[in-house]
């Protein structure tokens, strides 16, 4: 595969599924069959917490206590 001109195969960046197979190794709560069936909802939790972090960041820089400089570039 790929990307920008970048062979992913070759980079020893996991695949989706070794990340989740490796994630299911080390937790004892988790199996694969599980995990797969239940991928939809963790990209989906994955997301909005990324928003909430986005959102608190941005409330920061507006409130001017950021603890970044960088906190407020792009917006």
């Amino acid at each position: 595969m790929k990307f920008i001109g970048i062979d992913i195969d070759n980079t020893g960046i996991p695949t989706r599924t070794q990340l989740l197979q490796m994630y299911c190794k080390s937790s004892s709560h988790a199996d694969l069959s599980t995990v797969m069936n239940w991928r939809g909802f963790y990209l989906s939790f994955l997301f909005f917490k990324n928003c909430v972090i986005v959102h608190g960041v941005s409330h920061r820089s507006k409130l001017g206590v950021a603890s970044s400089a960088m906190a407020n570039k792009g917006m």
